[in-house]
C-alpha cells in the first residue's frame, strides 16, 4: 500500500510540472529519452516509476534533484547516466 501511495505521489508531481510547464507526453518523452507508452503510464497510473525513469522524467522537466546529507548536497542529476 505504501509504495502504491509514493507512486501516486510521484506521479501527481509529475502531472503538476507538466501541467506548469505546459509539456506534453510527447514532449517530455522526447526530452527525458524514454518512450511516450511510459510516460503516459506514469500518468495513468498503470506502470510503477523505476528509479532511472524517475531521474530522467526530472532532467527532461528542467529539475535538477539534490540530496543532502550532514550538511553536504549532492546534485544527484549530475551522478546519473543518460
Amino acid at each position: 500500500m505504501e509504495q502504491d501511495y509514493e507512486n501516486l505521489l510521484l506521479s501527481e508531481i509529475i502531472l503538476a510540472a507538466m501541467h506548469e510547464d505546459g509539456v506534453t507526453v510527447r514532449k517530455l518523452a522526447d526530452e527525458a529519452g524514454i518512450s511516450p507508452t511510459i510516460i503516459q503510464g506514469i500518468r495513468s497510473g498503470t506502470i510503477k516509476i523505476s528509479a532511472q525513469s524517475l531521474f530522467k522524467i526530472f532532467k527532461g522537466l528542467g529539475y535538477n534533484l539534490l540530496a543532502e546529507r550532514n550538511g553536504k548536497i549532492i546534485n544527484l542529476s549530475n551522478n546519473k547516466k543518460s
